[in-house]
């Protein structure tokens, strides 16, 4: 879902729906039955999809909650580890900036996720 924003997909959903209930709507008038099928499965079928799209966004929210909680142990034990000893070698702080900036990836990309359900 990193190339279409949810609120995009919801959009469309909502744009396909509304033609689809006009569709069923002056095809009942015109009195075409299978047109009114037609069009309502259109619309039951961009509602499943946007349902699917859902799911698979806040699953993914919750892997990168996982691995934000998983980086940011990791950085509380660095930090631990440096703090303990009076000097610091230059490969433990190259460590440390590592993990820092996979938590901060991981924070700021459940962010976006948040800000766009």
């Amino acid at each position: 879902m990193r190339g279409m924003r949810l609120s995009t997909i919801r959009l469309v959903v909502g744009i396909v729906c509304t033609g689809a209930v006009a569709g069923m709507i002056v095809s009942a008038i015109l009195s075409h039955i299978g047109a009114v099928v037609a069009f309502g499965s259109i619309a039951t079928g961009a509602i499943v999809a946007m349902m699917a799209a859902t799911l698979a966004v806040r699953a993914e929210h919750h892997s990168d909650q996982a691995l934000a909680t998983s980086a940011s142990s990791e950085l509380e034990a660095s930090i631990a580890r440096l703090a303990g000893t009076g000097a610091v070698a230059e490969s433990d702080l190259r460590d440390l900036a590592r993990t820092a900036v996979r938590l901060g990836s991981a924070i700021g990309h459940s962010q976006w996720h948040i800000y766009s359900m």
